[in-house]
Formats: structure tokens, sequence, C-alpha cells
């Protein structure tokens, strides 16, 4: 069984033979060993190692193969002159034909050279137009071979690079497209937003207005309230002023009824002590002639006084009935007047918590609009800031747009990106990324399988 490397050594392990190997590696470590293990390859020691890593095709090793030929074929023909004496046309003809066939060989070389430097030069220039698509011709394939494997992986990095991105722009187009289409209705409802907040703002103006004139009325009417409950208050002690007065005149009535009595009482007692006199008078005969007229005329006075004392107290009565008709209204008007005193301190109560709740809705309206102002103010910066986002993702979608521009130039197909390594085109060891020191691999996701399976 062939064994290749670590890996062929593990495979070993795995079947149950430690042992074994243990034991080559122990004499490759020793270099008692003719293998020895390089960049995870067995390789033979001496000249027997050295001669199948020798590329009789590449270009370095037929300009020796040339070089030498004609170093022979020039010191053969030397050899031939010296040994068969040969003239002077016959020198020159070995002459011509050994500068012939150094000449054939040349041109062989330089042709095959010439033809693997323009089809490197072909596919430099496709790989420069963009067409990642470009393959090596299979009978060019052996001239220049690390450099043309070299471009080959060039090719295949760059159009892993190629879908890569396209993919990617697949994703970001949309996305951006979507950011734009966002951002333009985002900054249609923050104009809406704007107007509707402003015409709300001119509202709350109208209405603050409203309320401030609302609440500087209901303060006069409280203060009118106020006069007119101190108006109230004034007419009701008239009242009770008056009503004062009018119990008082009640009560001089009174007394002056009383008065009166007394006065009819005397009048009504004087007629009767005329009346005796006028007897008396009579009786006296022509000695109370005198007196009789005097009685008479006490007579006459105390029936005037009688008849006028009944004329006053007919009056006083009269005066006494209304006296008491005007206290009963007086009485009612004080009572009215007491309602309206106390429906005027309600009003006046009612005025002033009007005025208050007016005051402070003039101050909760006044919160409002300045609550209103902030929201105008964060509107506006936020129209401002999506103004901004709608100008980076104008400039976002324009590099995206160049870059799938920039992209697209590159031709690229599915069928081209998992190409695998063209038949008899193998990677040198001088390109394995293993061998590259202080580069990392390239992450797996940035290849297909088919491009990266030897790595």
């Amino acid at each position: 069984m062939r064994t290749s490397g670590s890996v062929g050594g593990r495979v070993e392990q795995s079947l149950g033979l430690p042992d074994y190997f243990e034991n080559i590696y122990r004499q490759m470590r020793e270099k008692t060993c003719p293998y020895y293990v390089k960049r995870g390859q067995l390789k033979r020691r001496g000249l027997r190692g050295k001669l199948p890593s020798i590329q009789w095709e590449g270009v370095k090793t037929r300009l020796m193969v040339a070089s030498f030929a004609s170093v022979m074929l020039l010191g053969g023909g030397l050899a031939v002159t010296q040994h068969f004496a040969l003239g002077g046309w016959q020198l020159g003809v070995l002459a011509l034909v050994l500068a012939g066939l150094v000449c054939g060989v040349n041109a062989l070389l330089l042709g095959s050279l010439n033809r693997s430097v323009l089809s490197l030069k072909d596919i430099a220039l496709q790989l420069a137009a963009g067409n990642l698509n470009a393959t090596i011709p299979s009978h060019q394939r052996q001239s220049l071979r690390q450099t043309l494997e070299a471009m080959q992986l060039m090719r295949r990095s760059l159009l892993s690079t190629a879908s890569d991105i396209q993919r990617n722009m697949e994703v970001i187009s949309p996305v951006v497209d979507q950011i734009l289409s966002n951002n333009s209705n985002m900054a249609d409802r923050l104009e809406q937003q704007a107007s509707a907040i402003q015409q709300t703002a001119a509202s709350m103006e109208e209405i603050s207005s409203t309320v401030r004139q609302s609440a500087s009325n209901a303060e006069l009417a409280s203060k009118a309230a106020d006069s007119n409950l101190a108006e109230v208050s004034t007419a009701s002690r008239l009242t009770d002023e008056l009503a004062q007065v009018m119990e008082a005149l009640t009560k001089q009535s009174e007394r002056m009824k009383h008065m009166v009595q007394t006065i009819d009482s005397i009048a009504f007692q004087t007629n009767i002590l005329a009346l005796n006199a006028s007897v008396e008078a009579a009786r006296a005969g022509e000695h109370g002639r005198g007196f009789a007229v005097v009685a008479q005329e006490v007579r006459k006075l105390s029936n005037q006084t009688a008849e006028a004392a009944k004329e006053v107290q007919r009056m006083i009565v009269d005066t006494n009935q209304s006296v008491l008709e005007s206290v009963a209204h007086t009485r009612e008007t004080q009572t009215a007047t007491l309602r309206i005193k106390q429906a005027s301190q309600r009003v006046n109560d009612l005025m002033g918590e009007i005025s208050r709740a007016a005051s402070e809705q003039s101050d909760g309206v006044a919160q409002i609009g300045l609550a209103i102002a902030e929201i105008d103010s964060t509107t506006q910066a936020s129209a401002a800031d999506m103004e901004s986002y709608r100008r980076v993702a104008d400039a976002l979608s324009g590099e995206a747009a160049s870059l799938s521009n920039s992209v697209n130039a590159f031709r690229t197909s599915s069928r081209s990106a998992n190409t695998h390594q063209l038949p008899g085109l193998r990677r040198p060891d001088s390109l394995r990324l293993d061998s590259i020191k202080g580069k990392p691999a390239l992450p797996a996701k940035h290849a297909t399988a088919g491009d990266w399976e030897q790595f």
C-alpha cells in the first residue's frame, strides 16, 4: 500500500499500526529513512528524489537543454572536423548544417515561448476587460505553467470575489431601495405631522386667546358680582333700618292713639262738667246766667275737642294701618333682599370659581401651547434629520449602483463560478496556501467547493 504524507499516516494509525508509523517517523527525524515529509507530501532523498521534480517542460529547463544541445552540436562538429580533416567547402557545409540545427532548436523554443507569452497576454487582457470566464487553451498548458496557473488562481479568486460582491449587491440593493422608500414615507409623514402640529398650534393660540378673554370676562363678572353683593348688602341694611323706623312709627302711633283717647276722655268729662255747670246756672237763675254762658262755651269747646280727637283718632288709625302695611311690605322687602343677597353671594361664589377655573384653564392651555411648540421643534428637527438620512441614503444608493455597475463589468456565470481546475493543470507547490508564511488562508465562504477543494 502506498503511503502519502501525514494523511496516510493517520489512516494507517486508524487501522491499528501505530508502532509501524512511529518507527518510520523516528527514522525520518534521524534521516536514516530514504523518505522525508515536505509540505504534507512524501519526498525521496538523493538524486532519485530530485529527478522527478525537474520540470522538463519549463522555460528555464528548455533554455538549458537548448544551450546544452547547441554546445554539444558545436563540440561534435569540431570533433568531426578534427577527425576527418575536412576541406574548406566541407567545413562550410558542416557549419551551415550546425547553424541550421541550432537555429531550428532556438526557433522551436522561441515559438513555444512566444505562444505561451501570447496566451498569457490574452488571458491578462481578458481579465483586465472583466472576462472572468477566460480559460487556458489545452495545447498551451505546459509553457510558463506556473505563471499561467497563478493567473488561473487569480481568475478564480477574482471570480469568487465578484460573485460574492454580486450576491451581496443583490441583498444590499433591495435594502437600500427599502431604506429610500421608508425615508420617503417617513419624510412625508413627518411633513404631514408638522403641518397638523402647526394647525393645532394655531388652533391652540386661538383657544388660548379665547380662554384668556373668558378669564378676563370672568374676573370682571366676579368684580361686578362683588359690587352687586355690596349694593345688595347696602339695600338690605337700609331695608332693615326702614323696618326699624316703621316699627318706631307704629309704636309712636300707638302712643298718639292713647294720647287722643286721653284727650277724648278729658273732652267728655269737660262736656259733663259743662252740662252740670249749665244745670247749676239754671238753678241760680239770674245770678247764674253768666256762668251758664261760660258753661255753654266750654261745652262747645269740649264737643269740638271731642270731634277733633275723634278725627285725629281716625287719622291715627288710618296712619297706623298704613304703617302696619308698610311694615309688612318692608318685611317682605327685607326677606326678598335677603334672598337676593344670598343669591348674589352664590353668584359671586360661582363667578369666583369660574374665574379660578378660567385662570387654571388659561395656564393649562399655555402649557399645552408650550408642549405643542416643543413637539413642533422636535418634529422640525426630526424632519431635518430625515432629510439628512435621505441624502445619506441617496448617496448610499448611488454608491451601491456604482459598485453594481463596476461589478457587472466582470463577466461571471454560475457555470464559470463552479468550474473545476482544467485537466492536466495542477497547482504548483510554490502556490500552495500552506507555503505562504504570514498570510492566513482565505475563509471558506469566499470560494466554492470546486475552486478550493485542493486546498
